[in-house]
């Protein structure tokens, strides 16, 4: 039984992650991937999670709470689909892996307006970011960056941000797996 729910959970992870490599074809889950059916962006998400739900029933029907963990996993990663903002996940993946946080615009505004970024995190503003860096977590943030550009150097591709996130994203999934599903490790 151990393996065949590790196989379901290979089949469906891969299904979420072709669906997670199509953030930057797509401009962030904005335009229609090439070659796709549909020609509507919502109608296309829709059909792509309505087919990976379909699998999660289809190969953990005589699993209930498998498939309800995993129907859970895929509920929150629509919501980043749907959110429209980096990283956009659930507050739970972020503390699965905290890396994932590195893409907060909130380090983009402490490094390019240090003095905005100052008045927001004292709350002298009326606006709240989802993190607040502290120097050391930046500092961090730029040798995780340094390594995913020459993780892209190595697999022979010209480096992105974007596609940066992307791997983070996919990374960030399988770690979700893992916890959830830890006794299938």
């Amino acid at each position: 039984m151990r393996k065949e729910v590790n196989i379901g959970i290979q089949e469906v992870f891969d299904l979420c992650s072709e669906l997670i490599f199509q953030y930057e074809p797509t401009e962030g889950y904005n335009h229609v991937p090439e070659g796709a059916e549909q020609t509507d962006i919502a109608e296309y998400i829709d059909t792509q999670f309505f087919e990976i739900r379909l699998a999660v029933m289809q190969i953990f029907r005589n699993k209930k709470d498998i498939a309800k963990r995993f129907l859970r996993i895929v509920d929150e990663f629509e919501i980043f689909v749907h959110s429209c903002e980096i990283p956009g996940v659930v507050d739970r993946w972020k503390q699965i892996n905290p890396d994932i946080q590195y893409f907060d615009t909130a380090f983009e505004l402490m490094d390019g307006s240090p003095e905005a970024y100052e008045n927001i995190s004292m709350g002298q503003t009326g606006l709240k970011l989802r993190c607040y860096p502290t120097e050391r977590i930046s500092r961090e943030r730029k040798q995780f960056f340094q390594r995913a550009r020459l993780f892209q150097e190595h697999l022979g591709l010209e480096y992105s941000e974007t596609r940066a996130f992307e791997f983070e994203l996919w990374n960030t999934l399988k770690k979700v797996l893992q916890n959830d599903f830890r006794e299938y490790r």
